[in-house]
């Protein structure tokens, strides 16, 4: 008799926003593509022991769309994804100065997910990530959060807390984003 032991994939959740990148090339040459912190970390993970998700939102245009075909072609999974039809995603640009740094501008502060995280009732997001054995965000995600929204995210992470749920928190941050 062969028994076949299969691991069970952990599941983590990363929440945070999605955005088109545009980097600077050369003078007026750009690259576009979707990136975010939080979503080139979800890219990275190892599919084969990772069952990915994402939870954000993003708006119902032909931009938005590309971003629910880049999850997919990522092994993302998408459930978490709201679409607002009357919002978009945010986008940003990155430039080098003259000793290479990179310098980040941004256009997000009417983003589907600046809304969305805004307006969050608490009891939906936890039950939203109750079963996941990760949750991941950074000071980027919670950059987006006004103040009353940042104090319901904490009780989101103490539900995370009780649940032993792991928290993976990146501090990387925009010190930009926080001067408001």
């Amino acid at each position: 008799m062969n028994i076949i032991i299969t691991k069970m994939k952990k599941k983590i959740c990363a929440v945070g926003e999605c955005m088109i990148e545009f980097t600077n090339l050369e003078n007026t040459l750009y690259d576009q593509s979707i990136a975010g912190d939080t979503l080139n970390f979800s890219s990275y993970l190892n599919k084969k022991i990772f069952k990915t998700y994402y939870l954000t939102a993003i708006g119902t245009s032909d931009i938005s769309k590309k971003v629910i075909n880049f999850l997919n072609k990522e092994k993302i999974n998408s459930n978490l994804v709201t679409r607002i039809p009357s919002y978009e995603i945010g986008l940003y640009l990155i430039k080098n100065n003259t000793l290479g740094e990179k310098r980040f501008y941004y256009w997000r502060d009417n983003s589907a997910s600046k809304f969305f995280f805004n307006n969050l009732i608490i009891k939906d997001l936890e039950q939203k990530l109750e079963n996941f054995q990760y949750v991941y965000f950074t000071g980027i995600t919670l950059s987006l959060f006004e103040n009353t929204s940042i104090d319901n995210f904490i009780e989101v992470i103490d539900f995370l807390k009780k649940k032993n749920i792991q928290i993976i928190f990146d501090l990387d941050i925009r010190i930009k984003r926080w001067s408001r």
